[in-house]
């Protein structure tokens, strides 16, 4: 047999034979002993197996019978063997760690899993090419035949109906029954005939979120309406689902009648913004109007609302209810008289406020404030009214609050959010304020904490924050000034760096070593999640001596040297002929401000949280030219202000939220103005406010990416805390 293996022989007493036999094509799925798995091609002959590129070509086989002997002799066919390799690259393998070994290209994990998905994906391929693949189990085998998804959308009133079936060889599954296997992440499910069915790794990001917030009613899953973009982004047949993405992004086409009761002229961005109110309302879904401050995003909701009136005379008055902060009551009011002369309004604040709600239907507006909207809720949640509008919807961005608890008892045909800043700290504030327009249109607030808020901004996943855009897109309209009123005068802004006094500087070194030791010394005994408050306290008095000692109790007596260069900056716009306002997270900082303007003489006026009489303090600083400097808490200053008479801005203590600082900007930067802007931020160097600067951009950008901007204290994170104080 050895001879007759290596040599070509010439048999006398005997025969040798070279029979054809059958020829195979088998993967052989393996671990490697360099880790992973792989396909080992091995190629059948006859009943024999050689792994390709294996050193033994011949194979011998000595029979006999009644005496006589034969041997059956055989070669392997190199070129055969090598045509079937490159089949298997044809394929899409790809050649491994030795010549036996082939493996999935990009897209598959590199494990059992990842082959037999494989497998299944190319299961008719590989039946056409006679290829054989070994199976890994044999007492529960693995499902190798390949399988069809089909899974649709079909439009109701207030749904999706999501339905389908995975249809394998010899069965069918409704594909509502992998949602325990999606959700948990379990990538074996038993067929019927026993079989494990390994399901694609992609099927987890991409069904995942029609698990969550789909409802199961037995073989469908009922989707909220406004998730029609999700139904598109996981490829469910669903053409009503095209149709409304298809509404959403051309709405710039949309021809549609203004209200003639509107005494207004509408600019162009604000056409397209009534336009997609209306697209909202048609759909029965709510919105948040989130464009940049001083834009005309109240101007747009009173278009809306008078549009309405006008649509449906013969159904008598329809009763919508505006909620607002207190501030803004009486600008709401002038608005309405100024725009909509022919609504008729109610204000619902005063202690001498009807509890009789049927009064209600004699209006066309009621204004009231979230503080009367959490005082009243027993009897305002028993009243369905047309429209639930919330300015400066951020209010109720807190869903533990009772403010938020009280605003998702209202009853309306729809709902309207009005936001500048509908993200303030976290993603959290985002589902508060969608969950009250589309209600549980984003799941339960665990599932969206798991499902988007942890992945994003604890793990900073890309896909997961590319789909909540695209799920949130339709819902929520932000225009930039940049973008749509260009006939905006500029906006310059410049950064004011001051040094500190040696005295100052000598404080704030003293403190912030004995702040730093505190806040390290209560994170290691609380931890950092529960140190937020001795945290802020410390930063904030880090904050307040670097812009001014007199602001803590052993600093009354030095000097500040931003305070210095801030009033002399103030002194030299004034004497220039400009109006100046000056904003402060501080009243403090703003009194010391005061007290020197009435030293040297410069008129002032002053807005805070204790200020009562705020439309004469406005007036003032709009209209008397004697006023040139208008001193403003950012608090009490950023919301419902016009005060296009500044052509300077000074913030004397920047800090983390831009969000907060845009909106005290856009007071004078907005619709009517006819100035160039000057914007003066005035920072102490080698302070925290330095610091904080570094990272406002790059904490800008998850909130830019989800419509405004936010820089919340736990997104900082422990590390950076303490680099702060160093």
């Amino acid at each position: 047999m050895k001879a007759i293996t290596s040599h070509r022989v010439t048999a006398k007493g005997f025969t040798i034979q070279n029979p054809e036999v059958n020829r195979r094509v088998i993967l052989s799925p393996e671990e490697c002993f360099s880790g992973g798995w792989a396909f080992f091609l091995r190629l059948g002959y006859g009943p024999k197996e050689f792994l390709y590129k294996s050193t033994r070509r011949v194979e011998v086989k000595l029979e006999s019978d009644n005496g006589k002997y034969c041997f059956n002799r055989f070669e392997r066919d190199p070129e055969w063997e090598s045509s079937q390799a490159a089949m298997l690259l044809e394929l899409g393998l790809t050649g491994g760690q030795s010549d036996a070994e082939f493996v999935p290209t990009a897209g598959y994990e590199n494990s059992r899993y990842g082959l037999i998905e494989w497998v299944n994906d190319h299961a008719q391929q590989l039946k056409e090419k006679n290829i054989t693949v070994k199976q890994f189990n044999k007492k529960m085998p693995y499902y190798q035949n390949g399988y069809r998804i089909d899974v649709q959308g079909e439009r109701h009133e207030d749904r999706f109906d999501v339905y389908g079936n995975i249809t394998f060889e010899d069965c069918e599954i409704p594909f509502t029954h992998f949602k325990k296997h999606i959700i948990k992440t379990i990538r074996e499910y038993e067929l019927p005939d026993n079989q494990l069915f390994v399901i694609p790794e992609s099927w987890y990001p991409k069904y995942t979120p029609l698990f969550v917030f789909g409802k199961e009613s037995g073989d469908r899953l009922k989707i909220p309406p406004g998730l029609f973009n999700l139904l598109i982004e996981t490829d469910v047949k669903a053409p009503s689902a095209n149709e409304l993405r298809q509404r959403f992004t051309n709405t710039k086409s949309i021809e549609m009648r203004m209200p003639e009761g509107m005494k207004a002229t509408l600019r162009t961005y604000q056409k397209e913004g009534l336009v997609w109110l209306k697209l909202l309302n048609d759909n029965r879904m709510g919105g948040c109007l989130a464009d940049d401050m001083g834009l005309g995003k109240t101007l747009q909701a009173l278009a809306f609302l008078q549009m309405l009136k006008e649509e449906k005379p013969d159904k008598g008055r329809q009763t919508s209810l505006i909620v607002v902060p207190t501030s803004l009551v009486h600008n709401w009011l002038r608005e309405i008289e100024r725009f909509t002369p022919d609504m008729e309004v109610l204000i619902h604040t005063r202690q001498n406020r009807t509890r009789d709600m049927g009064q209600f239907l004699n209006y066309d507006v009621v204004i009231t404030t979230y503080g009367i909207v959490r005082n009243d809720i027993d009897i305002l949640k028993d009243v369905f009214f047309n429209y639930i509008l919330l300015d400066e919807s951020q209010m109720i961005k807190n869903p533990e609050s009772k403010t938020y608890q009280s605003v998702l008892l209202l009853n309306a045909a729809g709902y309207l959010n009005l936001s500048g800043t509908p993200i303030e700290n976290s993603l959290m504030d985002l589902w508060a304020q969608l969950n009250f327009l589309n209600r549980g249109m984003l799941g339960s607030r665990h599932a969206f904490r798991d499902e988007f808020m942890i992945p994003i901004e604890k793990e900073d996943n890309q896909p997961k924050k590319e789909l909540l855009k695209k799920l949130i897109e339709p819902f929520i309209l932000r225009r930039r000034k940049s973008e749509v009123a260009k006939d905006l005068p500029e906006i310059t802004e410049q950064v004011v760096y001051c040094e500190m006094t040696e005295a100052q500087a000598n404080l704030y070194d003293a403190e912030k070593e004995a702040i730093r030791q505190e806040i390290v010394d209560v994170i290691k005994t609380q931890g950092f999640e529960r140190s937020a408050l001795p945290i802020l306290r410390g930063l904030t008095i880090l904050r307040q001596i670097a812009c001014h000692p007199a602001m803590v109790p052993n600093g009354i007596n030095l000097d500040s040297g931003k305070f210095e260069e801030v009033t002399r900056s103030l002194e030299s716009v004034v004497s220039e002929g400009h109006k100046v306002i000056v904003f402060s997270s501080f009243v403090k900082h703003l009194n010391l401000v005061a007290s020197y303007l009435e030293e040297v003489g410069i008129h002032f006026v002053m807005l805070t949280g204790a200020t009562t009489k705020r439309e004469e303090v406005v007036d003032a600083f709009q209209h008397d030219n004697q006023v040139p400097v208008f001193l403003i808490s950012i608090k009490a200053g950023g919301l419902g202000l016009n005060l296009t008479a500044a052509d300077y801005i000074f913030i004397i203590d920047p800090w983390w939220n831009p969000a907060v600082e845009n909106q005290a900007v856009s007071r004078a930067h907005r619709i009517g103005q006819d100035k160039n802007i000057f914007v003066y931020r005035f920072i102490s160097i080698g302070t925290v406010e330095e610091k904080i600067m570094r990272i406002q951009e790059r904490k800008e950008l998850l909130a830019k990416d989800f419509v405004a901007s936010a820089n919340p204290l736990r997104l900082l994170g422990e590390k950076f805390i303490l680099e702060m104080l160093r």
